[in-house]
């Protein structure tokens, strides 16, 4: 059984993790843009890079902007 994330940081690797690994996600950005066949693939190849180890480092960068922590978001910061 999964436990439902409860840390905004937490809850934001679930996001990402989700989009990463949805096909019918992918399925729709790919169809928006109505790519070539070869320009689809490329994208697709792309898409599947997005591993859990760069979801990882966004949310330890992010993390270290402090961005989890804070309750409105500083533009700047980012």
């Amino acid at each position: 059984m999964f436990s439902t994330p409860t840390t905004l940081k937490e809850q934001f690797r679930k996001v990402l993790t989700e989009i990463a690994t949805n096909e019918n996600f992918l399925s729709q950005i790919t169809s928006t843009f109505k790519l070539t066949k070869e320009k689809d693939q490329i994208v697709r190849d792309h898409y599947k890079a997005f591993s859990q180890e760069y979801i990882d480092y966004f949310i330890d960068v992010l993390d270290e902007k402090s961005v989890f922590n804070q309750k409105k978001l500083d533009q700047k910061k980012l």
